[in-house]
């Protein structure tokens, strides 16, 4: 599980975003960042021209005579000399360039950033999705899909995109306050005072009302959007059974209360956001007036207006860039709350900077066996036992299979089946013992010896996509010719049908294959496994969803493959039993018997049984 310590620090999460990047990343985004700050200069510029402006047009239509310190200004901009027309232009477009300049400049900049950003969270869910598969299958199993799935994608931009890109963004809006407040002080040094006392209280006292809401709402946002999602891939991949059940009243009630409460906190969280806003903007016209009214009745009313004038046009520069300080805080209180998925697996898989995330999983450098021809798959003294369910256990398993061998795996529901073949596929580690395909351990053989290896899980999944693509999935390069095509789907008895279909080949699967029974499902899964033409060949009892008209076909063809293919079976039904050269019959974890169908009938009463039941539901 996640360190608790790393949901709320924010300083380590920005260290880990930055650790997460390349040396040369980190200067370019210093680089780029350094330039989007020093464009407050301009703001600075456009406020400096805007107060002159105020008073040469004050002066100008009173005909007062210029004070002493606009016309050194004046001076300094080479306008001193000038009529009084020209310095009115002058100041005016000035004014209008350096902020309009600012405003371009940062958008030009601050899309270079985010888009730097985000090319770099994408590379870096790209190694993230490698660790995560390259740990296997135990790994993966310990959080659901959607989860995971938030966190290699959504989270990843969060804590990159995010964390970085908002960091960069206070960085610039801080120095711009800073150019802006120094230059307030050189023209009124009481009232600037007064006005970072302001801003600094009244931005102290939103932080302080506003944080926790914050924290809470980016936390429910995400466990809502998460559980709904869930709740309808759940239902859609599930929708007989509910429709069966009349479970749809439910599920849409569950789902109702999910929404309209994801729904609250998206309101919540767009809405607090605005609360700053007013308060900065109505603060920053209270402050003016109030300053423009205490020097109307110190001084006059011409210094009146041209400060009122200077603190309206540094108020309107200095309420959005506080604005967007405020939120851009309250915008990361909000992410560490989401990136708790991504913060789980970073922290499972040991990543704390860029070079742990390029590590590569350890089975790359296991050592190999010198293969015996005559041995495809050995288990020697291999134990197993689950990380999450301790009582679980495989136990002392030694076994061998030949090439073209069909051996059958049996055994009641928990006796180990699946774990064994998912040992054998390099999916799980045994915790002892050693494991061998072609004198190789599995993950290196599936890596060595690409497309030779195929797999037809109990339900096989159907991508989005046309029949072509469903059948060549998983193809190195997809190098397939259309006529091997048909010739696999004649094999499995599915030429006709697709040939039926409208556009053939390139008709739609549909979503989860819902325009296709369970048997033209797996038979798909099944020509998926010999469009490679494998040499071993490992099933789930992937023939449970066919008629026993296909099914006996199918078993057929597989047996006419032998000896080039070798065969591997998770047994459930009679045939495949009888079929199978060698039974190895599981019970409580460990091998109770192994031998041919009749060798185990007469070994071992639990396997009679097993038998018998099946005879009777035949």
């Amino acid at each position: 599980m996640i360190n608790p310590d790393l949901r709320t620090d924010l300083k380590q999460q920005v260290t880990l975003a930055l650790n997460l990047m390349s040396l040369s990343d980190k200067r370019r985004l210093i680089v780029l960042g350094t330039a989007q700050s020093l464009i407050g200069l301009l703001d600075l510029v456009g406020i400096v021209f805007l107060g002159a402006l105020s008073s040469v047009v004050i002066n100008g239509i009173s005909s007062r005579i210029y004070g002493d310190r606009l016309s050194q200004f004046l001076d300094l901009v080479n306008l001193g000399d000038k009529e009084f027309n020209y310095q009115v232009l002058f100041l005016s477009g000035g004014a209008v360039l350096a902020i309009f300049s600012r405003i371009v400049l940062s958008i030009i900049l601050a899309r270079r950033i985010l888009t730097f950003l985000s090319i770099r969270a994408a590379q870096v869910s790209v190694k993230l999705f490698q660790r995560v598969i390259d740990k296997g299958l135990d790994f993966l199993k310990r959080r659901t899909a959607l989860r995971s799935q938030f966190a290699i994608n959504r989270g990843v931009d969060l804590l990159i995109v995010g964390c970085l890109g908002i960091i960069v963004t206070l960085l610039a809006d801080a120095v711009s306050l800073i150019l802006i407040f120094a230059g307030l002080l050189s023209i009124d040094f009481s009232f600037t005072i007064v006005l970072v006392l302001v801003f600094a209280t009244l931005g102290t006292i939103l932080h302080l009302a506003l944080k926790k809401r914050n924290e809470e709402i980016a936390n429910l946002k995400t466990t809502y959007e998460i559980a709904s999602n869930q709740k309808i891939q759940d239902t859609i991949l599930t929708f007989r059974e509910v429709y069966v059940r009349n479970q749809a009243p439910q599920v849409l009630g569950d789902f109702a209360h999910l929404r309209v409460s994801s729904a609250k906190t998206i309101a919540d969280s767009m809405f607090l956001p605005s609360i700053p806003k007013f308060v900065f903007e109505s603060t920053v016209i209270a402050v003016a007036v109030c300053m423009g009214l205490f020097q109307l009745l110190t001084s006059d009313l011409f210094r009146a207006i041209s400060t009122i004038t200077i603190f309206l046009a540094a108020g309107m520069r200095l309420g959005p860039a506080m604005l967007r300080i405020q939120q851009g805080i309250m915008s990361l209180k909000s992410i560490l709350g989401q990136i708790s998925p991504t913060l789980e697996i970073l922290y499972d898989l040991g990543i704390k900077d860029l070079e742990s995330l390029k590590t590569e999983s350890k089975i790359s450098v296991e050592k190999s066996k010198r293969f015996n021809t005559k041995k495809l798959i050995e288990f020697q003294d291999v134990n197993f036992e689950r990380t999450d369910t301790p009582k679980f256990r495989l136990k002392n398993l030694n076994f061998s299979i030949q090439e073209g061998e069909f051996v059958a795996i049996a055994g009641r529901s928990g006796s180990g089946k699946s774990t064994l073949i998912d040992l054998m596929l390099g999916l799980l580690e045994p915790t002892s013992g050693d494991i061998w395909i072609k004198g190789e351990q599995p993950g290196i053989a599936i890596k060595k010896f690409q497309n030779e290896i195929s797999y037809i899980p109990q339900d096989t999944h159907i991508f989005s996509g046309s029949v072509r693509e469903n059948v060549q999935v998983g193809v190195i390069g997809n190098k397939v010719t259309e006529s091997e095509i048909w010739q696999v789907l004649a094999k499995v008895d599915l030429e006709s049908h697709v040939k039926s279909l409208s556009k053939g080949l390139d008709s739609q699967a549909g979503e989860f294959g819902n325009v296709l029974s369970g048997g033209q499902k797996q038979r798909i899964g099944i020509a998926r496994a010999l469009i490679s033409n494998p040499k071993l060949l490992v099933m789930d009892e992937s023939t449970s969803s066919l008629d026993s008209e296909t099914e006996k076909s199918i078993i057929e063809l597989l047996k006419n493959l032998r000896p080039k293919i070798t065969i591997v079976a998770i047994a459930h039904r009679l045939s495949t039993f009888v079929n199978a050269d060698r039974i190895i019959f599981l019970s409580q974890g460990r091998i109770k018997a192994e031998g041919t169908f009749e060798d185990i009938m007469r070994q071992n009463v639990e396997f009679r049984k097993q038998i018998a039941i099946l005879r009777k539901t035949h």
